[in-house]
């Protein structure tokens, strides 16, 4: 029984080499055929989105989480410290 698996196994191993190989045989030519039709492109690239405005937005969207994030944080203090109040009221009662 295990002569048997150990067979089956060495073919697989066998098979999977094989097709390795072929893959990265067909990766090397699909390489080489992109690398043969490079066409060089005629006048400048232009952008179509700014760089600007999107930096300004990125950092205005972080600061308001960073800010509503502090609201947050201070709503829950005050909190806190009211249910603390409440509780020492009635715990002089």
């Amino acid at each position: 029984m295990t002569k048997l698996v150990r067979a089956w196994m060495r073919a697989g191993t066998l098979g999977l080499a094989t097709l390795s190989g072929s893959l990265v045989a067909r990766a090397q030519e699909a390489a080489e055929e992109r690398s043969a039709s490079f066409k060089a492109v005629q006048g400048a690239v232009k952008e179509d989105i700014a760089g600007g405005p999107l930096l300004v937005t990125a950092y205005a969207l972080i600061l308001l989480i960073v800010v509503g994030y502090g609201v947050r944080l201070v709503r829950m203090q005050q909190r806190a410290a009211d249910d603390l109040a409440r509780l020492e009221r009635q715990i002089k009662r």
